[in-house]
């Protein structure tokens, strides 16, 4: 296909991102190029990739959208053009595993080990950076912070073990057809964390039943004759817990426990006896930009991209002529 073909088809796809690349892409540049889902992403994914970039080199990242779209675009591209381990594409998991869903397998698509990129973003060590770097505990004792991480992962146990049912009905919703909103149902109005301790709504949303709201804010009717237990069992015997609750409803849990232990930081330390004055302030709004710079990167995400924009430049550094072309 001409360069004025590919073009074209750019021109005429959904995916306009593709004709924005076509006219940023230089062979010559020290740049490498990604596509990632939503608008947050690059939020997590720049950080990890500029880590292992020469300090020359820059990346150019953009947001598809949705997964849908990220694979759609991978198909639209002209692989004897381009050099795939310099355009690579960066997709979250979700519940595929549980939906037949077939992924693609490519070297150059970096698929998540868990739900989705924000899952590996809630983490232990994480929670110590944001209490530490944005909640301006820093003088807190050590122990009494250990106390606190440790009471991070117990809830966050539980909170996982509170969403199995949940994530049961999604599977259930995505199996039968349905569609449904993810985003419309709010863990606020399930749960609330009080001194670091979650707690479980006894109406949410105002519904009788955690079952009944989520139809209800989802606008799927319940069924009452589902044995959602079958699905439940499936998703425990897959780790479903700790790996495929939604990444965004744990880093909800995340910023509320971090903000709950703030707030009652006397609860916690014999020093600090009110909350001192946070160095960044954080919401469920700014969440994953505060807080994804300061997770670490997964080690499934390490090698990917060793494996492609490292390997791609270092093949660039020992080539005779030190061109940036193919």
């Amino acid at each position: 296909m001409s360069m004025l073909g590919v073009h074209a088809k750019a021109l005429g796809s959904e995916l306009t991102v593709y004709h924005e690349f076509l006219t940023r892409y230089k062979k010559t540049a020290m740049c490498v190029y990604g596509f990632v889902e939503g608008k947050d992403d690059p939020s997590f994914y720049r950080g990890a990739i500029e880590h292992m970039l020469p300090k020359e080199w820059t990346i150019d990242l953009w947001s598809v959208g949705n997964k849908d779209k990220v694979i759609q675009l991978y198909a639209d591209f002209d692989w004897v053009r381009f050099p795939k381990n310099r355009v690579v594409f960066f997709i979250d998991r979700d519940l595929s595993e549980f939906l037949k869903e077939t992924l693609p397998v490519q070297n150059n698509v970096y698929i998540t080990a868990k739900y989705s990129i924000e899952n590996d973003i809630v983490s232990r060590d994480t929670c110590d950076r944001v209490l530490t770097e944005v909640c301006n505990l820093n003088l807190i004792e050590k122990g009494e912070k250990d106390k606190i991480l440790d009471l991070f992962d117990s809830q966050l146990g539980v909170f996982q073990e509170k969403m199995v049912s949940v994530m049961a009905w999604v599977i259930y919703w995505k199996r039968d057809g349905a569609k449904p909103s993810l985003n419309d149902i709010l863990m606020k109005q399930i749960f609330k964390i009080i001194t670091g301790k979650i707690q479980v709504m006894p109406l949410p949303g105002g519904c009788s039943t955690l079952e009944e709201y989520i139809h209800n804010k989802c606008n799927i009717p319940y069924k009452l004759d589902v044995d959602i237990s079958v699905i439940e069992r499936e998703f425990k015997k897959a780790n479903g817990p700790q790996k495929f609750i939604r990444g965004k409803y744990e880093l909800w849990f995340l910023v509320e426990f971090v903000l709950s232990v703030h707030q009652n930081i006397s609860a916690f330390s014999r020093k600090i006896t009110s909350p001192p004055k946070m160095n960044i302030s954080l919401s469920q709004s700014n969440a994953i930009t505060i807080i994804a710079p300061r997770a670490r990167v997964p080690s499934s995400l390490k090698t990917f991209l060793t494996k492609t924009y490292a390997k791609y430049i270092n093949t660039l550094k020992i080539s005779s002529d030190g061109d940036c072309a193919h």
